[in-house]
């Protein structure tokens, strides 16, 4: 699910609007650069909000098996704890 960024076409400099068509063709090339890098960007935020998202779920579904695995062994003070946290963190070290 990316995001398709829009096409360069006009520049705004100190408040002069320059249509990209009737500029160089080096400068023409250099906004093919700018739009190549601008949809990377767009990209790579969209994938970083996948790893996040990815990342909370892994998070809570090892808190919930843990706290599973601790109430299936009568550790009831252990799974409730896990449960009073709002948002427990898990991390890996």
């Amino acid at each position: 699910m990316s995001i398709e960024i829009q096409k360069t076409l006009t520049i705004t400099i100190d408040d002069a609007v320059y249509d990209v068509a009737d500029t160089s063709e080096e400068v023409q090339q250099m906004i093919v650069y700018l739009d190549e890098w601008r949809q990377n960007e767009a990209d790579e935020a969209a994938s970083l909000l996948k790893t996040r998202a990815a990342l909370r779920e892994i998070q809570n579904m090892i808190l919930a098996q843990i706290q599973k695995e601790a109430e299936d062994n009568g550790d009831e003070e252990e799974a409730s704890a896990g449960l009073q946290a709002p948002e427990a963190e898990v991390t890996a070290a």
